[in-house]
């Protein structure tokens, strides 16, 4: 930061107010506006308080509506990424000043982000940051609703005929590259009766978010208007084909005020007589088709999804355990370690016994993690099951890198069986989780094939205890709090804390700390490993299992002295034998 001595330059609130009002209007403010950033005013913490207290106030007389911060969380950049508060500072205006070109926000709105990158206290100047960039966003979303939105006004409705049984449709503006924002548009395809629908993806980029949450395109089937399909991303689904009777579809895009993309691209086609496979081909628990008798048990997962290969009975793959074949970040290569909430990006792959537990049936539903420990069996936490306790709704991502797409060595396979401490199974497990004993196992549909970013990692033996210190890593997908990269697996550096700074039991947990503070798992990275290298070997010594500030279902994370308590694994190693054993 340049040494020059600034001029103090702080406008009231009375003044501030007036000036958003008067660039919101479109006329000219005075000079002090046009040169608060360019001076890069330093203020006191409390005048930065007050530039958010005016922000609100400014917000409040436009009516604004604050209900929607899962969607303005998106727009909380990862400032944190930066080594020192200079270029921190540079990374928030470069990104509001490419953002002011783009929506044309009023550009007084910088004054607050700069004047709040001043303050010593840099724990709470990043949540005032990260606070002012909801607020701008909310902005934005006001200068879009001052134009004329593009709206469906009606429903559009196609009819495949006895003479026509085919044709397309798209999303708004698809030819032009982008959708609007605010869309709420609906479609119906109806088939002559006795007939059914075939629906197939001819282009498919929606933006992305957890369950298609956000941008989205819902398909409903038949009378009953049964949703069968929720789909956002890149990735193209396999073809859709109505049950028998079911002539019917009907189809809702709705899209937030956020990111954009090209649209979708859709063809159908009515007939009598579809089915997913054809000519002898039997068809994969993911619509793909498979020949029994060249592929069935062969020991290659021709399917994608492990159905060729299941009820095999053939001797498991081994590979060694704990020695990842791409090496761990452990030094944070040269990047800040202060940016899971707060951690770094992993290096993909390099944490192969990393797995992610989604809702078999949606699209990006990451919901808990977990650790590969042989070719079909993978350890986790139980109470990520307390409301889904049947394996066969599970679907399990090997060697996955990033949230939001499949990546190219990535293996899936469903649950097949779902065992919680002690040997509870199905509707047994409701209402039965025990934070003490908070572990769980699956048994996968089929084996894995082991690769570069597919390997088990290693057990601990009975009783070992990591003395106070010990430093290890967790990683997974979940919450990020505006820290960034919640596209991507993150890890963040732990130590063993004593039983005399952290409450929970020796026996059966263990309890750690980040040493940097404002970074640790939260809500979506239950039930992922706690990777320590002893021996030159990694050991999954722990499965995450609550905050002690809250837990894994609700409440904070990363607070400055918040601890992370892990099922300890050495404790359950030999119940671990015993169920893989029981049930292989």
């Amino acid at each position: 930061m340049s040494s020059v001595k600034r001029k103090r330059n702080v406008l009231n609130v009375k003044q501030k107010l007036e000036i958003f009002q008067k660039l919101d209007n479109g006329e000219s403010a005075s000079p002090d506006a046009g040169d608060v950033l360019n001076e890069g005013n330093t203020i006191s913490h409390s005048a930065a308080l007050q530039s958010v207290e005016t922000l609100l106030d400014y917000l409040g007389q436009r009516g604004f509506d604050y209900g929607d911060i899962t969607a303005v969380r998106k727009m909380c950049v990862d400032i944190q990424q930066e080594m020192n508060k200079e270029q921190k500072q540079r990374r928030i205006i470069d990104f509001f000043k490419a953002v002011n070109v783009k929506r044309k926000i009023p550009s007084l709105m910088l004054y607050s982000i700069a004047n709040v990158m001043q303050p010593v206290d840099m724990a709470i100047n990043l949540v005032l940051v990260c606070f002012l960039l909801f607020v701008i966003v909310f902005i934005d979303f006001g200068n879009a609703r001052d134009e004329e939105p593009f709206q469906c006004h009606e429903l559009y409705q196609f009819n495949a005929t006895v003479n026509n049984l085919r044709g397309d449709f798209k999303s708004p503006f698809y030819d032009e590259g982008e959708y609007p924002n605010g869309l709420w548009c609906e479609y119906r395809i109806n088939a002559p009766p006795g007939y059914r629908l075939k629906l197939t993806f001819e282009d498919l980029d929606v933006d992305p978010s957890d369950f298609c949450g956000q941008d989205s395109l819902i398909i409903y089937s038949g009378e009953k208007e049964e949703i069968i399909s929720t789909v956002c991303g890149k990735d193209k689904p396999m073809p859709i084909i109505t049950d028998p009777g079911v002539n019917k579809l009907h189809f809702l895009f709705r899209t937030d005020n956020m990111a954009a993309g090209r649209g979708f691209h859709l063809r159908y086609e009515a007939g009598t007589d579809f089915a997913y496979c054809e000519g002898g081909l039997r068809e994969c628990g993911n619509k793909k088709c498979f020949d029994p008798a060249a592929h069935k048990c062969n020991g290659v997962d021709d399917c994608g999804d492990g159905t060729d290969e299941e009820d095999c009975n053939l001797p498991l793959a081994t590979s060694e355990c704990g020695d990842p074949p791409i090496t761990p970040d452990t030094v944070f290569g040269g990047r800040s370690p202060d940016r899971i909430i707060g951690g770094q990006e992993v290096i993909p792959g390099s944490w192969p016994w990393q797995v992610s537990l989604q809702n078999r049936y949606s699209t990006f539903s990451h919901s808990c993690g977990g650790s590969l420990i042989n070719a079909q069996w993978v350890v986790t936490a139980a109470h990520c099951f307390k409301g889904n306790p049947y394996a066969s709704n599970w679907r399990i991502h090997l060697g996955k890198h990033h949230k939001y797409k499949t990546d190219p060595q990535e293996q899936i396979r469903y649950g097949e069986r779902l065992i919680i401490y002690p040997d509870l199974t199905g509707d047994n497990i409701q209402g039965v989780i025990d934070f003490r004993h908070d572990i769980a196992l699956i048994k996968l549909n089929a084996p894995v094939q082991f690769n570069d970013v597919v390997r088990p990692a290693c057990l601990p033996s009975l009783g070992w205890t990591l003395p106070t210190g010990t430093l290890c890593y967790a990683t997974g997908w979940g919450e990020t709090r505006g820290t960034g990269f919640n596209h991507a697996l993150k890890q963040t550096d732990v130590s063993m804390m004593p039983k005399s700074n952290c409450s929970y039991e020796e026996d059966v947990q263990i309890c750690v700390k980040n040493r940097v503070g404002f970074q640790s798992t939260c809500h979506g990275d239950s039930g992922g490993p706690l990777s320590c290298k002893l021996g030159g070997k990694w050991f999954v010594m722990g499965a995450t299992s609550f905050g002690t500030m809250s837990n894994f279902m609700h409440g904070l994370c990363a607070m400055p002295e918040q601890r992370t308590v892990f099922m300890k694994m050495s404790n359950n190693v030999d119940w671990i034998e015993k169920m893989i054993q029981m049930y292989s």
